[in-house]
């Protein structure tokens, strides 16, 4: 497990996000959408797990349990779920648990690969 990292989104995030979508911000009033939230979860698990080049994103999952208000303080816990290697590829997925003050709002999981090319150059 990577230590728990805090952050918070603001309305000016939410528009930035909604911005580039083209989706309208009247659906979320006062509300943090549930995709931005998504897009802020990965952002903050790279900046924990700085990705070597060459790996790639392959998938990426959520399950959005509660609406979160702007500026409100969160809680993102990232655990390695599985590392898998086949063919020389390393597969590595982590597990996503997002706390907003003593509630869940917010599960996931995203998986990473490294080819094979990449592993070996980094062998040497």
């Amino acid at each position: 497990m990577l230590p728990v990292v805090s952050f918070s989104v603001t309305r000016e995030d939410s528009l930035r996000y909604l911005a580039a979508t083209g989706e309208d911000d009247a659906h979320w009033p006062g509300l943090i959408p549930p995709l931005a939230l998504g897009s802020l979860v990965l952002a903050a698990l790279q900046e924990e797990m700085p990705l070597p080049e060459g790996v790639f994103h392959s998938s990426q999952e959520f399950d959005f349990l509660e609406a979160v208000p702007f500026n409100s303080t969160m809680d993102l816990s990232i655990a390695v779920e599985r590392r898998a290697e086949r063919a020389g590829t390393v597969y590595t997925t982590v597990g996503l648990d997002l706390r907003y003050e003593d509630r869940t709002v917010c599960t996931g999981h995203a998986t990473v690969v490294l080819p094979p090319a990449r592993v070996l150059a980094g062998a040497s």
